[in-house]
């Protein structure tokens, strides 16, 4: 029924006006001469916009008499006719004697000086409900001069009343009334030609009825028909015609008995005749009905409306419907006097449609290069109705050309090519032509040994992914290139083992392949040993070994004549890797080194894999509240601002405060952010703005099916894909924006951290930086099996929690620090379960609070703020010190010295070794270094040889403070400073 890249102008929306924190509920106009818009908010706000001078003029504020609840508030405004100063109002209010709920329509009037007073309101009429949905709240003057009221059956989602089919009851109508014809003390007249007038049959204001939520309606300027947008409860969405021949007889819309041109499962009276709408959508969310535009730009009698989910619809003179633009939001239409077209958005904003007068061109992404295989390729057109049309044998596209995926999907592309893509559309010149160049690699050879492990000649074939590849190789370590042995398919190599073979495929018009390395062995030496190691805090198993930080180590092996080799990148090690030479090891944060053996006749030793663990004593867990008696052992948690919790997971949500616990109707709540004060859940895949005491009253901010969001400091909304291809995109409210998808792993968690968009993917896990430039040190893969989810905290920490093998919550410091918070090795070996399984909650001192075996925890850091002072001895010291912020980068009194250098012993600018903790194992040293120049923490056990202890780095201050560790198995250890100049 939608066309898609019909014959109907190309348009986009361009920004206009924002109002952060609210919803723009109506745009109209008076008789003002001047081009002009009037805007109502939900919260309550009239705003006059003249777009002539760039006038803005708050005219009046009703907030204060307001309920801006669910769907409540300003809905509706309609100035009187051949009038500028006189104006109606729909709104919600609070009445003044028992806090009731009524809808309300009211009159006042613009003062000379462009304001309207509050306290001069005309109450005109009043409709008291229960409901926090479906009030309609259009009010437009017709051309007959009477005011026209469209009023909701103010029921509920998937809860069906039939007020709507009551003609007594004045919900689920359109009214009709007459205040500007009435006397004085009376606040309106009924017109003469309403079926009802004398009270016989029905209410005298009603002149149809049958209707569900009749948000936005307008009057057909050619036929005075009002033109009703009906919102639609499960399937369809309606566009309903009032005749003004039909008024004074009645019409019967069918809702609850229809929706759209079908049927529901409530039977009709017998006899009952209904008015079919004369055009209904299905997939759609929320018509909003429109207006009859009076610019020649879009073609005369044309009808633009729209559609919550899908975006703005025209319908042109000869009935054919178009889906203009997808915008997710849009709540109301209106025209400037001046004939511009604008849309409401519920973020806020408004919108300006504008005609498109050429193409655009198209962005490919990813764009041109090297790729492995094969590359998936998506098309971004500058228009969604604009047809994209491409070639992959370097020629331009034309309109016979193949047509191009929608933007919802990609393009495989598994041969190099250049593709070349442009757009078209209907009486539109085409677009610019965008080409990229996509270089495939040739896929990676493989090794099938024909022999047995012990064998001293290993028989090998090289296979290779395709017959007309060309593989080539190596077996004496050297890289291998175009000049290398080839391979013939289908034959043996026979080698002497132990060797190395390396091998790549090439194929005619694709880049080399990626490089594919085996070992062959058939013994092995015994395994790196490590000197002077503490005692080990941790094992992931037998070849992975964990330390302290800065704690450095030497490497040696019982096999005479044994060369060490290791890599520093996490890699694999082999006989061309670079060779230990006997000096002391440091492990980077976040890094891993993996090391062997190796002999000239024995060949090589097991991989021992070394990386650091940063483990701190989890004296700081308790549990806080026992949860056994609601039934959930395992949840999500958030945190109320006023010191509650939500505790949600397992089909059901229960608000925790002051000892009171209250059972909350969300029952597949999956996450909570907050945003500007407010909370906003995921829940049924859409997300809702929770509002009232007890986050009970619902508005939906997004529809979709989504798996996952969160609100950056800007109030943006970050949301993720439930389906594939799991994109992940920023949403302000007006437009969404891609900012990353992995197309074989659904999204399990994202968050904003540093300025940039982080995930947690399910596959694998990984986590991938969607946005921005910076580059961190994330844990190694196997500190991320099984994480379930990921948050961040006020001073830009990241938190990753749960872990299959060794639960566990990880804290990455801005600085790219990895620390194992909470974990099996530093105290809790008898509570594994104790790591979070599903959402967790930072609060503002660094606590992180979630649920599991009945219990909420909350374990509190030893160390907040990652500046390797414990956070009591902060507190202890007090003063210049501060928990919150790293003390090391800080100079309060600018006399070039940190806080913490000051504080900690070095007011007489000399170098302290203090002890931390009383044991005499963590220490903190402190040395007055010149900023600007590299630096080099060393440290002996004999002051004779002197070994590095940390990586080179240059002080920002005159300073460095770090913490060490003597280990228990040395009677002494010194420490000193050196740079270039020789300090």
């Amino acid at each position: 029924m939608t066309q898609v890249g019909s014959g109907a102008p190309l348009v986009e929306l361009i920004p206009f006006e924002g109002f952060p924190g609210t919803e723009i509920t109506d745009l109209q106009t008076s008789t003002e001469p001047a081009n002009h818009l009037y805007v109502t908010t939900k919260f309550g706000k009239i705003l006059y916009i003249n777009l002539d001078d760039n006038e803005r003029r708050l005219v009046l504020d009703i907030g204060e008499n307001m309920l801006p609840f669910g769907e409540a508030g300003l809905l509706g405004l309609a100035f009187a006719p051949e009038s500028k100063d006189v104006f109606y109002v729909f709104y919600v209010a609070e009445t003044e004697v028992d806090s009731a709920r009524t809808v309300r329509i009211s009159r006042f009037v613009i003062h000379e000086d462009g304001y309207a007073d509050l306290a001069a309101e005309e109450v005109i009429l009043e409709l008291p409900t229960e409901s926090s949905s479906h009030f309609g709240g259009q009010i437009r003057f017709g051309p007959d001069g009477y005011l026209y009221i469209s009023s909701g059956d103010h029921g509920r989602a998937y809860n069906i009343v039939e007020r709507a089919q009551d003609l007594d009851s004045l919900f689920g109508k359109i009214l009709r009334i007459d205040p500007e014809g009435a006397a004085d003390g009376v606040p309106y007249l009924i017109p003469q030609r309403n079926p009802f007038r004398n009270g016989r049959g029905g209410a005298p204001e009603v002149i149809a009825w049958g209707l569900r939520n009749p948000w936005r309606f307008s009057f057909e300027p050619s036929s005075g028909d009002l033109i009703i947008g009906d919102v639609g409860e499960q399937d369809w969405e309606e566009l309903n015609r009032l005749k003004a021949s039909s008024i004074w007889k009645g019409v019967n819309f069918g809702w609850p008995y229809r929706e759209g041109l079908y049927g529901t499962d409530w039977e009709p009276p017998r006899a009952t005749s209904f008015e079919d709408p004369f055009y209904s959508f299905d997939n759609g969310s929320s018509v909003i009905g429109g207006v009859f535009t009076s610019s020649a730009r879009f073609g005369a009698g044309a009808y633009f409306f729209g559609d919550y989910s899908r975006g703005l619809f025209v319908r042109d003179a000869g009935g054919e419907v178009t889906n203009l633009v997808r915008q997710e939001g849009i709540t109301c239409i209106g025209e400037s006097k001046g004939g511009e077209l604008f849309c409401g958005i519920r973020s806020g904003l408004i919108v300006r449609v504008d005609p498109v007068d050429s193409i655009g061109a198209i962005t490919l992404d990813p764009t041109g290069g090297v790729f492995s295989e094969y590359v998936r390729v998506r098309a971004l057109r500058p228009n969604e109705r604009v047809s994209a049309r491409y070639t992959l044998d370097g020629s331009d596209p034309t309109e016979s050309s193949p047509l191009f995926p929608s933007s919802s999907f990609t393009f495989l592309i598994d041969e190099p090519s250049e593709l070349r893509i442009r757009g078209f559309h209907e009486g539109m010149e085409p677009g610019p032509v965008t080409s990229e160049l996509y270089r495939l690699q040739s896929p990676q050879p493989a090794f099938e040994r024909k022999t047995l492990y012990s064998e001293p000649i290993q028989r090998v074939e090289i296979r290779g992914p395709a017959e007309d590849v060309i593989l080539r190789y190596s077996t004496d370590g050297s890289e291998v290139t175009e000049e290398s042995s080839v391979f013939e398919q289908g034959t043996e190599l026979l080698l002497h083992a132990p060797f190395a073979i390396r091998a790549k495929s090439y194929r005619m018009g694709w880049e080399p392949s990626k490089e594919s390395t085996s070992v062959f062995d058939n013994r092995e030496v015994d395994p790196p040993r490590i000197a002077d190691t503490p005692t080990i805090s941790g094992v992931v198993d037998q070849d992975v070994r964990s330390f302290r930080p800065g704690h450095p180590f030497r490497l040696s092996s019982t096999t005479e004549g044994a060369v060490i080799r290791y890599a520093a990148t996490g890699e694999d090690v082999y006989e061309f890797s670079p060779i230990y030479e006997g000096a002391s090891f440091f492990i980077p944060e976040g890094s891993i080194y993996r090391v062997r053996a190796f002999h000239p006749e024995t060949f090589r030793s097991k991989l021992l894999s070394l990386k650091p663990d940063y483990e701190i004593p989890s004296r700081g867990l308790k549990s806080l509240v026992s949860i056994t008696d609601l039934g959930m052992r395992d949840g999500s948690l958030t945190l109320t601002p006023d010191g509650g919790y939500i505790a949600y997971g397992g089909f059901q949500t229960i608000l925790l405060r002051d000892e009171q616990r209250v059972e909350l109707d969300w029952s597949y709540l999956s996450r909570i952010e907050w945003q500007g004060g407010s909370a906003i859940g995921l829940d049924h895949g859409k997300l809702w703005r929770m509002t009232g005491q007890n986050y009970q009253e619902s508005q939906e901010v997004h529809p979709g099916n989504l798996k996952d969001f969160c609100v950056d400091h800007d109030g943006n909304i970050a949301v993720a894909d439930g389906e594939w291809p799991w994109d992940v995109r920023l949403w302000d409210g007006l437009r969404e924006e891609s900012i990353g998808s992995q197309g074989y792993s659904h999204t399990r968690s994202i968050v904003e951290w540093g300025g940039d968009f982080y995930a947690l993917y399910s596959e694998r896990p990984f986590i991938r930086k969607l946005t921005g430039d910076r580059v961190v040190s994330f844990p190694v893969e196997e500190d991320l099996q099984g994480a379930s989810s990921i948050e961040t905290d006020s001073i830009g920490n990241l938190y990753i929690a749960g872990n299959r093998s060794a639960p566990r919550i990880i804290k990455v410091s801005p600085a790219g620090d990895v620390l194992s918070l909470l974990a099996v090795g530093n105290g809790v070996e008898e509570q594994e379960w104790l790591s979070p399984s599903g959402r967790f909650d930072v609060d503002e001192n660094g606590c992180v609070y979630w649920i599991s075996e009945w219990q909420i925890w909350k374990f509190e850091p030893e160390d907040w703020d990652n500046d390797w002072i414990p956070d009591a001895l902060e507190r202890e010291i007090g003063g210049s010190l501060v928990v919150g912020i790293d003390d090391r980068n800080v100079d309060s009194n600018e006399n070039g010295y940190s806080n913490a250098f000051e504080a900690l012993g070095g007011g007489s600018r000399g170098g302290f070794v203090k002890n931390l903790n009383g044991d005499g194992e963590s220490l903190v040293v402190g040395f007055p270094v010149p900023s600007g120049q590299e630096c080099q923490l060393e440290f002996s056990d004999d002051l004779g040889n002197w070994h590095p202890l940390g990586k080179v780095f240059v002080p920002v201050l005159n300073d460095v403070v770090r913490v060490v560790y003597r280990f228990e198995h040395l009677k002494a250890r010194s420490f000193r400073v050196r740079w270039d100049e020789g300090g």
